[in-house]
C-alpha cells in the first residue's frame, strides 16, 4: 500500500512540474524555441520566420539568385505571420495552442469549395490540412512537400494514364499540369496542359 501512494506522489509531482512547465513556456516560440521543440513536434522555427519578414528590397536585390529563388519559395500563412494564433486556436486556451482539424480553415476559406465547376474531393471533403502545414512551409501555396510525392500518397502511379510523358518521369510536379483544387471537370488540367501531345 505504501508503494502504491509513492508510486502516486511521484506521478503528482511529475504533472505538477509540467504544468509548471508548460505554464511557464506559454505559447511564446521566440522566448523557448529549443525547449518547445524538444518538447513538441512541429513547432516552427521563429528565427527561419523572422528572417523572411524582416528582409528589405535591397537585402532582396544583394542576394544571389539560388537564396532568392529558395527565399521567396517560402509561404507563411498570413495569421501566423500576424502572431494571431487565435484566428485557428480557441481562445480560452492560454498554456497552449491546441492542434487544430481542417473544419477550422473554413472560417477563412469556405469559398474555395465552390471555386470550380468539378472540384478535388480532398477539397469538398475538407481535408486541407492532407496538402497543406497551417503555419509555414518552403513550398508554394503552403504545401506540405514536393507536389509529386503529396499526390502520391492518394492516387497510385500506376495507374495513371500510360499515355502522358510526364506521368513516366520519376521526378516532376504534379500541379505543373493539375489544379489540386479542381477544374473544369477531372483530372482538372490546367488549360495549358489540355493542349499537351499524348504518346501513341
Amino acid at each position: 500500500m505504501k508503494m502504491v501512494r509513492m508510486s502516486w506522489r511521484k506521478w503528482g509531482s511529475a504533472g505538477f512540474l509540467c504544468a509548471v512547465l508548460i505554464f511557464w513556456l506559454g505559447c511564446s516560440e521566440e522566448k523557448h524555441y529549443q525547449t518547445l521543440s524538444f518538447f513538441f513536434d512541429g513547432v516552427p522555427d521563429p528565427r527561419a520566420r523572422a528572417a523572411t519578414r524582416a528582409l528589405t528590397a535591397e537585402e532582396l536585390a544583394t542576394m544571389s539568385p539560388a537564396d532568392r529563388s529558395a527565399l521567396t519559395a517560402r509561404s507563411i500563412h498570413k495569421p501566423y505571420l500576424e502572431q494571431n494564433c487565435t484566428a485557428c486556436h480557441p481562445q480560452d486556451i492560454q498554456a497552449f495552442a491546441p492542434a487544430v482539424d481542417s473544419v477550422v480553415c473554413m472560417n477563412c476559406h469556405k469559398p474555395v469549395l465552390t471555386e470550380h465547376p468539378a472540384m478535388h474531393g480532398a477539397v469538398v471533403g475538407k481535408a486541407c490540412l492532407w496538402c497543406h502545414e497551417p503555419h509555414e512551409s518552403l513550398n508554394p501555396s503552403l504545401i506540405k512537400t514536393t507536389a509529386q510525392s503529396m499526390c502520391i500518397q492518394c492516387h497510385d502511379r500506376e495507374l495513371l494514364s500510360q499515355r502522358v510523358t510526364a506521368h513516366q518521369l520519376t521526378v516532376g510536379n504534379c500541379l505543373d499540369c493539375h489544379s489540386g483544387h479542381g477544374g473544369e471537370k477531372a483530372p482538372f488540367l490546367k488549360p495549358a496542359a489540355a493542349t499537351m501531345p499524348l504518346r501513341r
